[in-house]
């Protein structure tokens, strides 16, 4: 081969791999994933929300669509029947979807240990967009939150989404602010200033129960137990700043809380069902101004007041400092609840081409391009600028859900956490950092760490009977049909039924990822 040609063909083979870099390359925009995606047909089943259903008709998904310009079939389930149709979908394996957004990492832990889905740390060199992102955050709040993502083998399956990690299922204590104000009564700081307040405001409304608890064990001891020691919960939990497992139930910090409650309840200063109040009957005694103060989401704040504000316009629901205990470890903070459980994962359909435009389509969602798209949508169809910031176009009464589909649990892989606020009024917008600032840093790893064949069978066995004991006589000493002279007794049971082991099992799983 002459010179001319040897250099002629190296010229060519430099243009070809010139080329094939640059089709690879998303030129951090995303932009040629849709090209790697263009006429590709993809399945993804999702969940279909009741206060929100998923509508074909939704924008949203059409930009999608229209960005990847690839054949994307969405299949949406109701939420009430979503875990049925996974079991279903699961026990036939080679019809399985390419993707499907699942609600939870519990659901997803159960299929993985089976090979039914794909890690994507072993697709990273095809998710530019991902590796990108996550590069660009502070590494300590990156790893925090992948984190809690991580199977029990250390990959990750099931990747972290962002942007409403601020907001979503963020709660603290609420309070009638109006009521407070109205009477001259202080705001209380420690759990002895609330009793306090609460029998004042009993004497005002006597047919009140000023606190109130609506479901004591979820979203009552093992929210507020931190105001009585940090990361408290009443089963199994992680005390991050003392690096140990605890069991809440069987701790004298559940006695102590025990007795608040009943001093409470014998006062009549909390429904004397609390234990097992209803939703239903929860909202009958906000909206008859019955309860005044109460742990809840903090997305009640402008629903409460914008149900109740035609009735009693300076009916006002705010964020309150949570109450610490009168005790050495107690604390004005309740634990973490504000973490999105949503997110994909890549069906193992042993298709490599639709495994491979299944990443390529995950990866899509975490571009620049994706995250304006489905943050705010097109100015002048889903959005307009007023005074330099982003407004969502909406008919009265309308939210984005609804309308155009933003923010549903398949759509906010990464979004922007101010499109989220956007969705606030001022009173609640206001009100985040407050909570987060009385909010703990660690989030329980029983919520989310990953077990091995030999400690979920811990979990589903010990842990099980151990929950339902415990729960069964948490609530009579409570309610007075169990003495507390047995608390001893009690928590001999517990130790006897295999505390320890299931504590063993946690610490094990944890050590893995710690």
């Amino acid at each position: 081969m002459s010179n001319l040609m040897k250099k002629s063909v190296a010229l060519l083979l430099a243009v070809i791999m010139m080329l094939a870099l640059a089709a690879c390359s998303d030129g951090g925009n995303g932009k040629s994933v849709s090209a790697t995606l263009e006429g590709a047909d993809i399945e993804v089943v999702i969940p279909s929300h009741p206060n929100w259903p998923y509508r074909d008709e939704w924008v949203s998904w059409q930009y999608v669509k229209e960005a990847t310009k690839a054949n994307i079939d969405v299949v949406a389930y109701p939420n009430s029947d979503f875990a049925t149709k996974i079991s279903l979908i699961m026990a036939a394996p080679e019809d399985v979807p390419d993707l499907i957004c699942m609600p939870n990492m519990s659901i997803v832990s159960k299929y993985v240990s089976q090979g039914a889905f794909v890690a994507v740390d072993d697709h990273l060199e095809q998710m530019p967009n991902y590796t990108k992102f996550w590069d660009s955050l502070p590494k300590d709040d990156a790893e925090s939150m992948m984190q809690i993502r991580r199977a029990v083998d250390g990959k990750t399956y099931y990747p972290q989404v962002y942007g409403r990690q601020d907001t979503i299922n963020l709660r603290t204590w609420l309070y009638r602010e109006d009521i407070f104000k109205k009477h001259n009564i202080k705001t209380p700081e420690t759990m002895d200033e609330l009793y306090e307040a609460a029998v004042k405001l009993k004497e005002l409304y006597p047919e009140s129960y000023p606190i109130c608890i609506r479901g004591f064990f979820s979203n009552g001891v093992d929210l507020i137990g931190a105001s009585w020691k940090p990361y408290f919960a009443y089963g199994a939990y992680y005390d991050f700043d003392k690096d140990e497992w605890n069991y809440g139930a069987r701790e004298d910090t559940m006695r102590e809380i025990i007795e608040y409650f009943k001093k409470l309840s014998e006062n009549e200063l909390i429904p004397p069902n609390y234990v097992t109040l209803s939703s239903g009957e929860w909202s009958e005694l906000v909206y008859t101004d019955r309860i005044f103060v109460f742990p809840q989401y903090q997305v009640q704040i402008d629903i409460l007041n914008a149900d109740n504000r035609e009735r009693n316009p300076e009916f006002t629901m705010a964020a309150m400092t949570p109450p610490r205990a009168n005790t050495p470890t107690g604390q004005n903070m309740v634990a973490k609840s504000n973490v999105d459980p949503c997110g994909y994962v890549v069906c193992n359909s042993g298709n490599e081409q639709r495994i491979s435009n299944a990443i390529s389509l995950l990866d899509w969602f975490y571009s620049d391009e994706a995250c304006e798209l489905l943050s705010w949508g097109k100015e002048g169809e889903t959005y307009e600028v007023v005074n330099g910031e982003k407004k969502y176009i909406l008919a009265e009464g309308e939210n984005v859900e609804n309308a155009y589909g933003f923010q549903t649990n398949s759509l906010i892989v990464r979004i922007e956490p101010e499109a989220v606020m956007a969705g606030f009024s001022d009173e609640q917008r206001s009100s985040t950092d407050f909570i987060l600032s009385h909010t703990e840093a660690g989030y329980n790893p029983v919520r989310w760490v990953g077990l091995n064949p030999e400690e979920e069978a811990i979990r589903n066995n010990e842990g099980a009977a151990l929950d339902v004991y415990a729960q069964e006589m948490i609530s009579k000493f409570l309610l007075g049909t169990e003495p507390l002279s047995n608390w001893d007794s009690f928590v001999n049971t517990l130790n006897d039924m295999g505390v320890d082991k299931l504590l063993g099992a946690y610490e094990s799983a944890y050590n893995r990822v710690k």
